[in-house]
């Protein structure tokens, strides 16, 4: 439900890729990662041949929940790890590797707690990397960067931090306590003018809630919108000119924001929306089916901005459980092109999920 401090699902990893989706097998989409490593106990590089890059610990396990890549081609990884050297306790990461898959550095994102006795968690779900290659990352956190005033006690609060691309070191990071005491980031995009916008999560039940950070780590707005039920978003992009915003997630109400009301026949629906550059809802598009949970993962642009591929995961009656899709919507009004499923479910199936899709820039 949207009370307490229950983690949200999350939003797609990015990558670089042609047109490509990603599938896990998942029950829901409470956890949903775009890659779980088991050790080795540090990082291993691969700058041969295979082109893989293996990010792990010896105690415990490592997830990879996002990447991207720079204008020069370098690899920007984010996650979350509960293991030791040279990520210890239960914190988040971002780390950079040459296209070859050379380390060039890692950082561990990891908060101060307000009680003597507890052991903050971390967790990093959005990463975004501006086009001067500096990473940003947002996430959540039950503990504290040294710039929130009142201590988040047993709840989420929402952190989004900035490092120089070159060396890691932190630039700066912003934490936002939510409505009644929980808010979540999960997605993260520039806003064209050298600040960043975040999307996710806050209140309880959850309202899906968007902020707009400075370059300089200031908060110029923040605010949230939804239904009466529960309403969270996963993924968030921006269309490089006409400056709107579309935001995908879950929900499992009927009308976002008093618009027009859908059809809930489901525990969660998969949504999509448009935010227009006035802050004004556009167009709605809510799919899912009754009895179980259709949450969108992830969002991308064609090179013409006139699409928008959405990917995630849609329950279905008859397969007994979610099947991974990619759709692609047209971005003037929502209207609907195509849907591609995967997944064979039936009894016993655990479902599946796309946890990623990217569109090549040709």
């Amino acid at each position: 439900g949207g009370t307490g401090a229950t983690a949200p699902p999350r939003a797609g990893a990015e990558t670089d890729a042609v047109v490509d989706a990603v599938a896990d097998a998942d029950a829901g989409p409470q956890i949903v990662d775009a890659g779980f490593i088991e050790p080795p106990p540090t990082i291993i590089e691969f700058d041969g041949g295979t082109g893989v890059i293996l990010i792990g610990s010896d105690t415990t396990s490592t997830f990879a929940t996002n990447v991207a890549v720079d204008a020069n081609d370098n690899v920007f990884v984010a996650g979350n790890t509960g293991g030791v050297a040279p990520f210890a306790g239960d914190d988040g990461f971002v780390a950079k590797f040459t296209s070859t898959g050379r380390k060039l550095w890692e950082t561990k994102i990891a908060s101060a707690s307000p009680f003597a006795s507890a052991n903050p968690t971390d967790t990093v779900r959005g990463l975004y990397v501006d086009p001067a290659g500096e990473p940003h990352v947002t996430g959540y956190t039950i503990g504290r960067f040294g710039v929130d005033p009142v201590a988040p006690g047993s709840s989420f609060e929402t952190f989004t931090a900035k490092f120089n691309g070159e060396t890691g070191d932190r630039r700066w990071v912003n934490q936002l306590a939510g409505l009644a005491g929980q808010s979540y980031g999960m997605a993260i995009v520039g806003d064209g003018a050298g600040g960043v916008i975040v999307g996710g999560a806050e209140g309880s039940p959850l309202d899906m809630r968007l902020s707009l950070l400075s370059s300089a780590g200031q908060t110029s707005f923040s605010g949230h919108f939804g239904s009466q039920g529960i309403d969270i978003i996963t993924s968030v992009i921006r269309h490089p000119t006409t400056g709107a915003l579309y935001v995908g997630g879950a929900t499992n109400g009927v009308s976002i924001n008093g618009g027009a009301a859908k059809t809930n026949a489901a525990t969660l629906d998969a949504i999509v929306l448009e935010i227009k550059p006035d802050g004004a809802i556009g167009w709605v598009v809510q799919a899912g089916e009754p009895g179980g949970q259709s949450f969108v993962n992830s969002l991308a642009l064609d090179p013409t901005g006139a699409y928008l591929v959405v990917a995630g995961a849609l329950y279905e009656p008859s397969a007994m459980a979610s099947r991974a899709f990619v759709s692609v919507l047209e971005t003037a009004a929502g209207a609907g092109l195509w849907i591609t499923k995967a997944g064979a479910g039936g009894s016993g199936s655990l479902g599946e999920t796309v946890n990623s899709v990217v569109v090549h820039s040709s």
